[in-house]
């Protein structure tokens, strides 16, 4: 069965897809902390205004976003710490 050009390029797209949410899974991380965390390494410092700006997405989601983040990178440090014990 000949796959046409759209839907082989729509079958590889989701599989990547499934493949980056397992890996961010596995880390603890959540589908948009990726983003958050590159445009931070980009631009530092930038408000929680800023950034809903930027994504085009209401503060509160931002905010969420943030704490989430925290509160993963806080367990990862954790579990760096024990392990390097």
């Amino acid at each position: 069965m000949k796959l046409e050009t759209y839907d082989l390029f729509n079958e590889v797209s989701r599989k990547i897809m499934h493949i980056m949410r397992e890996k961010l899974k596995s880390c603890g991380l959540y589908k948009g902390q990726p983003k958050l965390l590159f445009l931070l390494n980009k631009d530092d410092g930038l408000t929680k205004k800023e950034i809903s700006q930027r994504f085009e997405i209401a503060a509160p989601t931002v905010t969420k976003m943030v704490e989430r983040l925290k509160t993963t990178i806080f367990y990862i440090q954790k579990k760096m710490k024990m392990t390097n014990v």
